[in-house]
């Protein structure tokens, strides 16, 4: 069986000098009471490349466990077969249980000889709960590992996804990490700045509460939704019930907000500035510089044809469908500046289409949704059987069958 003990340093072992206690103390300026992981990698749990199957890695960094400042100094590996690594050996480890295991450091700072040290230490699904309610003090949350089959780990989080207030914690330093964004506390976290992990995003808090600061890496303004429906580079925007849908031209209700930049639950949308990938409209070639517009045609994606919303410039091509950009909310044509456009309907041209004729209007300087107005040569007001957008430059008049009369017609709506 390998040994659960972890390379490592303590500040002062109990009894190694009656020192301990005071040392602890100055510790405890840190620490203000908590356990807590130094930094965000501070042992971190990945999957050991050689045996992905059941085992995995704990790397180096300090802990604060009892007041005690514990530093893994080397890497070290974790046996899911071995029952020496697990907090109640079972006979036959790894054989039996799918579920959440829990990687944890074990430690408890006691006045005895020898000075206790710090274990890598294992819980079983069916241990996790107890933990849940305090039932194992002297352990100290590193990862959930998720079975789906036994004997084969599958997934590796940073907390218990069916139980999220089971997380990795860190120290409550003023710069922190989290991996959620923690209920604000204005005792506790005005003027604090957190990193939270799982929206990669800053937070910094104020009076009244936590403010968004952006998205770590892209130099912009976002803000967190459910993404997990989406896929990285879709344009979006938030429909009437508070959620996102892709976005698509030209009417303004479905202009995009922002681009998909995280997917998750939070994910991240970014809503201003260097967009590391953007969808474009298939079959469209964008070159580095073009301008980009919202897609009347592919919802969530962009096109260099100009349309009714600006959405901003390409800035590098990174494939046939997407590109890096910088991402600015024009706003949507639909709600411009009004422009009008008198015509006349020639009673000779109007096209058979089974039940009704139909005759088609040019609206290409219009940038969306135009209101026409029909009235005969004995200036009577006419109601068309119906009319539609053919395409983003046709508006298409329907009248009955065998209609055959001369149309005014004004069109108004925004200015392309």
């Amino acid at each position: 069986m390998a040994s659960s003990i972890p390379e490592q340093t303590r500040t002062v072992d109990p009894y190694a000098s009656y020192n301990s206690n005071v040392v602890n103390q100055l510790t405890g300026i840190v620490t203000r009471g908590s356990n807590g992981l130094d930094i965000d990698n501070a042992l971190q749990v990945i999957p050991d490349s050689t045996s992905v199957l059941d085992h995995v890695v704990v790397l180096p960094g300090i802990i604060y466990k009892d007041d005690m400042l514990i530093e893994i100094t080397s890497q070290f590996r974790v046996d899911f077969t071995d029952p020496s690594h697990y907090v109640s050996p079972p006979a036959n480890p790894f054989t039996s249980e799918t579920g959440i295991y829990y990687v944890c450091l074990e430690y408890t700072y006691v006045k005895s000889r020898p000075a206790p040290q710090a274990h890598i230490k294992i819980l079983l699904p069916s241990q996790t709960g107890t933990y849940q309610i305090g039932g194992f003090p002297s352990l100290f949350f590193l990862k959930a590992v998720e079975v789906l089959v036994i004997g084969q780990i599958a997934n590796l989080y940073d907390y218990d996804p069916d139980e999220t207030t089971v997380k990795r914690e860190y120290i409550r330093n003023y710069a922190t990490t989290e991996v959620f964004l923690p209920t604000f506390n204005v005792a506790r976290d005005q003027s604090r700045l957190v990193y939270v992990s799982q929206e990669d995003q800053y937070y910094f808090g104020y009076s009244t509460g936590w403010g968004a600061i952006g998205a770590v890496g892209t130099g912009g303004i976002s803000f967190s939704a459910d993404t997990s429906s989406f896929e990285i580079g879709d344009l979006v925007y938030v429909n009437g019930s508070g959620l996102l849908s892709k976005a698509i031209g030209p009417n303004e209700i479905s202009s995009a907000d922002g681009v998909v930049t995280i997917v998750g639950n939070p994910g991240i949308i970014q809503t201003a500035g260097k967009i590391p990938v953007m969808k474009i409209e298939s079959s469209v070639t964008v070159a580095v510089g073009d301008l980009l517009y919202l897609s009347n045609s592919d919802t969530g994606t962009a096109t260099n044809v100009r349309t009714s919303q600006f959405v901003g410039r390409c800035t590098s091509i990174i494939d046939s469908t997407s590109v890096e950009a910088l991402f600015v909310r024009g706003e949507s044509k639909s709600s411009g500046s009004a422009v009008s456009r008198y015509g006349v309907l020639d009673g000779t041209s109007w096209v058979s289409a089974g039940l009704f004729v139909t005759q088609d209007i040019d609206v290409s300087a219009f940038g969306g949704l135009v209101i026409p107005t029909l009235w005969n040569t004995s200036s009577y007001m006419i109601q068309p059987a119906n009319y539609e957008y053919v395409s983003s430059s046709v508006f298409r008049i329907y009248m009955p069958s065998g209609f055959s009369e001369n149309l005014n017609y004004l069109l108004v709506g925004p200015a392309l």
